[in-house]
């Protein structure tokens, strides 16, 4: 993720600076989301802040977290 980010954003001409800041904040990989200009970034809780301080920096941030329970596609539930 981290270096097709980094390769991706020097192609499309968008900064390579907010991926390095996110890895140098704590975060365990950061790239481009799609063709960009959005940037996704991967962090432990304990690096959450710092992470999110760094991507603020650049623009509006959103948290998410990992669904662990899986998808659900209505009543077709698969056993």
């Amino acid at each position: 993720m981290t270096i097709n980010g980094l390769i991706y954003s020097a192609a499309l001409g968008y900064p390579c600076d907010v991926i390095v800041d996110c890895l140098e904040a704590g975060a365990i990989a950061a790239g481009l989301s799609g063709k960009g200009p959005a940037i996704v970034a991967v962090s432990s809780e304990e690096c959450e802040n710092g992470v999110k301080s760094a991507l603020s920096c650049h623009g509006k941030v959103l948290v998410t977290e990992t669904n662990k329970e899986g998808a659900r596609f209505g009543s077709n539930k698969r056993r």
